[in-house]
Parts: structure tokens; C-alpha cells; sequence
């Protein structure tokens, strides 16, 4: 049993704690925002289709150069602040005993995963940077593909996060329930996109997925949670 000064000490550090991870949320979602519109606006060819022609990606890669690594950079800056949201969440979703359930430890893995893939993701870049000297199509093409194959698994691990969170927050009253529910839909239909790789169904998920992050950064930064911990 802990201590009444020693209880209100942890309350307080772990209330500090959720609002690191609600603004890293925001922050993260804001940057990636930031370098998507940074990307449409400073390179003369637009990204083609991931199954396009390899003198389209070619060309892509060649006209974005200058801009990878303070893109990438940045990039790197939306990574950990959205980790840090990842274990805030975590937290908030803790059992009323303030133990990590399985839907705490799934969003944990979950979050994990997915920002492993976008380093992923950020090397295959990085890939292109160093031999756009003498990139030729076919190595494009190849480097497309693999930019491709793992922004799908992306969608998964957060598709397997949102459903995660949902689930936990609904147990443990941790979010409001709508937005508990919206996590759950989001998940759902982002895994049924996925089945569509090579459609641009693919983009509606991740705008809801932006909307939910900066919703729950949001309930972070201004509330505790529903339910009382004992």
C-alpha cells in the first residue's frame, strides 16, 4: 500500500507524464503533416503510384534529393514524439489495479512496430540519397516497391493499435467512449483498406488516424482518467 505522500508524488509525475505524451502527439502529427505539404510544394515531380512506371519514380527520387535529409531529419523528431505518446497511452490505459492489461502492452508493441517501420521507411530514403548519382530505373523501381510493401505493414501496426486503444479504453474508461469507438472503426476499416493496396482508400484511415491522435492528445493534456484508480 503506498503512502499517501509517496501516492500523490506518482499521481503527479505520471499526470506530467500524460501531458508530455499529449503534446508529442499534436507535435507529430503537426511535423508529418508539415513534410507531407514541404514534399507536394518543393518537388517538381509529383510521387507516383507505387506500382507506377520506373522512370516516374526515378524522377520522383531525383527531384526530391536535395530535400531528404532535412526531411528525413525531421522526420526522426516525429518519431520520438510520437513514442513518447505511445507510452503515455500505455499508462492511461492501465487497469484500475494500475497494472499494463493486454490492450496497454498490445498498444505498447503495436506503436512500437510502427515506428521501427518508418525508421524502416526513413533508410530506404536514405538509400536513394546516397546513389542518386547513379540510380537507374530498375533500382527506383525496386526501391519503390520496397517503400511500398512496408508502408502497407505500417498500416497494420497502426491499424492493430487503434483497435487496441479502443478496446482498452472502453475497459478501463481511460478516453471518452466516442472516442474510444472511433480508435476501434479506424482500426477495422484501415484493415479492411488494406486489402485494397493499390487504391487511395489507403488515405482515409490515416486522416482519421491524425484526428484521433490529436484528440486523444488533447484529453491528455486537459483531463485524468474516467475511472478512479483505488
Amino acid at each position: 500500500m503506498m503512502a499517501p505522500a509517496q501516492r500523490e508524488t506518482t499521481v503527479m509525475d505520471e499526470r506530467r507524464w500524460q501531458q508530455v505524451g499529449g503534446a508529442g502527439g499534436i507535435f507529430a502529427v503537426v511535423v508529418l503533416i508539415g513534410l507531407v505539404v514541404a514534399v507536394a510544394s518543393t518537388t517538381s515531380t509529383s510521387q507516383p503510384p507505387y506500382d507506377g512506371p520506373a522512370q516516374g519514380w526515378l524522377a520522383f527520387l531525383a527531384g526530391a534529393n536535395a530535400t531528404i535529409v532535412p526531411r528525413t531529419v525531421t522526420g526522426f523528431l516525429a518519431i520520438a514524439s510520437f513514442l513518447l505518446f505511445t507510452a503515455a497511452l500505455a499508462l492511461r490505459l492501465r487497469t484500475p489495479d494500475r497494472q499494463l492489461g493486454v490492450p496497454s502492452i498490445l498498444v505498447l508493441l503495436a506503436g512500437g512496430i510502427a515506428m521501427t517501420l518508418d525508421l524502416l521507411l526513413s533508410a530506404i530514403t536514405f538509400s536513394a540519397f546516397f546513389r542518386v548519382s547513379d540510380l537507374d530505373p530498375a533500382m527506383a523501381s525496386l526501391l519503390a516497391g520496397l517503400n511500398g510493401g512496408v508502408s502497407l505493414a505500417l498500416g497494420f501496426a497502426f491499424a492493430g493499435m487503434l483497435v487496441a486503444a479502443g478496446v482498452g479504453a472502453l475497459e478501463s474508461g481511460a478516453l471518452p467512449r466516442w472516442l474510444a469507438w472511433l480508435g476501434i472503426v479506424d482500426g477495422v476499416v484501415w484493415l479492411g483498406t488494406e486489402l485494397f493496396p493499390r487504391t487511395s482508400l489507403l488515405y482515409l484511415p490515416y486522416l482519421v488516424f491524425f484526428v484521433w491522435v490529436i484528440a486523444v492528445s488533447i484529453v491528455m493534456l486537459r483531463r485524468d482518467r474516467v475511472s478512479p484508480n483505488p
